[in-house]
């Protein structure tokens, strides 16, 4: 073949390769694909703060939490892939654990997972505080942290 689409060097980069069909030339990429997996508006009631009220009467608290993975081949099982089951049951260990920042919560709330799921690229974490003890305040605080590996 001269001229045209067969002349030259090509790189395409680890893991891609070329796909024929009839006059065609594609491009696919057989790199890992990004998965997100999400638990959003968890509800708890925790002790979370820096004044004593807090600590005494509580508050209401909203979490999201996004973690990213990637997977070079189909998921066909659990073991293959990060559990919802998991993850909640990692948060809602940390939410009963009286923090005074939430700065705190949050990193301590990405560590436990990324020991139990240490393959994570990314974990985002964002928790709401309902109704912060803050004179003349109407509203709701938050953090987001976000780490990556």
């Amino acid at each position: 073949m001269h001229g045209g689409v067969g002349c030259g060097k090509m790189a395409w980069g680890e893991g891609s390769s070329l796909k024929v069909e009839g006059s065609k030339i594609q491009k696919f990429n057989s790199l890992m694909a990004e998965f997100t997996i999400e638990l959003k508006g968890l509800h708890f009631f925790s002790f979370h703060g820096l004044y004593g009220e807090e600590k005494k009467v509580g508050g209401e608290f909203l979490v999201d939490l996004f973690v990213k993975f990637t997977e070079k081949k189909r998921i066909t099982t659990i073991d293959e892939t990060v559990s919802y089951a998991s993850l909640y049951a990692i948060v809602k260990e940390e939410m009963n654990q009286p923090r005074e920042l939430l700065e705190t919560l949050t990193q301590s709330i990405a560590d436990k997972i990324h020991t139990d799921y240490p393959s994570l690229k990314e974990i985002e974490i964002h928790i709401e505080k309902k109704n912060p003890p803050i004179i003349g305040f109407m509203g709701s605080v938050a953090v987001n942290y976000k780490k990556q590996f």
